[in-house]
């Protein structure tokens, strides 16, 4: 990323902060009673259906952590204090409720239908109704709560701290560990086929099998060891792509064999870099902490594509075209063609948002 975009970002960080001290000290009210904020929560279990109660939280700064689509008008926005939001008609309007007190790290579907999977702070929660009712679900190992993945509706991977590695071929009824031969912290996984998939995790720990997890081998790239690999993401024709982050910079990683080898695709990122999003070998979305990139170029250059705001934590891609991105006061962010332009669907009215150019 360019000096002068490095520079506007940090300016838009420091003139959101502004904005925002100013603002929650304007709003601010009387605290609220503890024993009734505690028997709100216990009123709302997690197993009660959606009925469109939304618990008053106008003077809470809430964050949406995660999103997921499940089709262009059904999704769903995850985030901190058991905030879960609904939408059937592709986000113009959103259904508002809460399943809990822990921060909904994860959001996820397996199958593109009924069953579901919320990973949060401290264990998992699951839905077999398309998010109607969520139940709790036990992990197979306390601390394999980083990360959940299927690569078809049967098959799939819990990922977890210390290198923890689980794989079902049930759904998700059970769980078998693999060994991963390493002890870092696992954080993404993306995967080819049921055999072939790529694991991320921190110090320049990247695995790949081909065997469906039986072996996982090391592939890291030849970057120092301090880089923590953040993001992971594959395309159909076999190209892999990953974010290497570390303390005021980050590189963007190609690989063109399936994650065996990778070299360095652009060393000019900025060390907010998030996530990444790839169509092909050339054709991709970055999300940083507060804005939007796209290339054409397989990083070589990069466009706005949303110039700034509240903080960004996650973005889903449904399909070539549609996207969602959420944040900081409960932002919610849209595309529709690829990344290129993103219009703002939602936030909590506190901050304000820039809204299309």
């Amino acid at each position: 990323m360019t000096g002068s975009l490095r520079n506007r970002h940090l300016v838009a960080v420091a003139v959101f902060a502004m904005i925002a001290v100013f603002t929650l000290a304007a709003v601010a009210a009387p605290a609220v009673d503890s024993k009734a904020s505690a028997s709100s929560s216990r009123n709302e279990a997690v197993s009660k259906p959606h009925d469109n109660t939304q618990r008053k939280s106008s003077h809470r700064r809430l964050t949406f952590i995660d999103v997921f689509f499940l089709t262009p008008e059904r999704g769903f926005a995850a985030g901190s204090g058991g905030i879960l939001f609904s939408t059937t008609d592709g986000g113009r309007n959103w259904d508002k409720r809460t399943i809990g007190d822990d921060d909904l790290r994860q959001i996820y579907f397996q199958d593109g239908g009924a069953r579901g999977w919320i990973l949060t702070d401290t264990g998992i929660l699951r839905t077999d109704d398309a998010g109607e009712t969520w139940t709790p679900s036990a992990p197979p190992e306390p601390r394999a709560v980083r990360r959940i993945y299927f690569v078809n509706p049967q098959v799939g991977w819990l990922l977890g701290g210390t290198g923890l590695i689980f794989k079902t071929t049930d759904g998700g009824k059970t769980w078998r560990r693999q060994s991963s031969g390493v002890k870092e912290n696992l954080r993404k996984i993306a995967c080819f086929t049921a055999r072939s998939c790529i694991v991320a995790g921190e110090r320049n720990t990247l695995l790949n099998t081909s065997n469906g997890g039986q072996t996982w081998i090391k592939r890291s790239p030849k970057i120092a060891r301090y880089f923590d690999i953040n993001a992971v993401q594959v395309t159909d024709a076999g190209t892999a792509w990953a974010l290497a982050v570390t303390y005021k910079t980050a590189y963007l990683l190609q690989s063109r064999n399936r994650g065996r080898t990778w070299e360095i695709a652009s060393r000019t990122l900025d060390e907010n870099s998030r996530l990444i999003h790839f169509f092909d070998g050339r054709r991709g979305v970055l999300l940083d902490a507060i804005a939007i990139s796209y290339t054409e170029d397989g990083g070589s250059t990069w466009n706005d594509g949303w110039p700034g705001g509240p903080l960004l934590n996650s973005f889903f891609f449904l399909n070539d075209k549609l996207a969602w991105a959420v944040g900081d006061f409960e932002t919610i962010l849209h595309t529709e063609d690829g990344g290129k332009t993103w219009v703002k669907q939602h936030d909590d009215g506190v901050v304000p948002v820039p809204h299309d150019r």
